[in-house]
């Protein structure tokens, strides 16, 4: 499975990438990830066959053991790629999943730190691995 996230801007706070960076080595047991910036979300457009999934804090909200069960169907149902809208403002319409991580409007750093790590978790319980050490 391949997931891509895409946000607005050139780059993260260093802080923000850290973070991020650790989610994404952590995921990388389970799948392929990666972050795409653009200047404009609403320019871009999924590429054919790709499960589309938008975050936006004026959804409904997911927890942990649901994302899990989400990606576990998401893979059942064929799909081996998963893109990812993450914005404040952007809502992409044709989104095939939309759901919130918190109806806070988190700066899209910390969303993407609290996504990355919410997949992080999510594989975790998929493969019945002890999240916490």
């Amino acid at each position: 499975m391949e997931i891509q996230i895409h946000l607005t801007g050139r780059r993260l706070d260093a802080n923000f990438q850290s973070a991020t960076d650790e989610y994404i080595k952590r995921i990388s047991a389970f799948c392929k990830i990666k972050l795409s910036f653009h200047k404009k979300l609403e320019d871009i457009s999924p590429k054919a066959g790709a499960y589309v999934i938008n975050v936006n804090p004026c959804a409904d909200l997911i927890d942990s053991p649901q994302l899990a069960s989400e990606i576990n169907r998401i893979c059942v149902n064929g799909f081996s790629k998963i893109e990812v809208f993450l914005s404040n403002s952007f809502i992409y319409e044709k989104a095939d999943l939309s759901f919130a991580l918190s109806h806070l409007h988190m700066d899209e750093g910390l969303t993407c730190v609290s996504l990355t790590e919410q997949i992080y978790r999510a594989f975790t319980i998929l493969n019945n691995i002890t999240y916490h050490k």
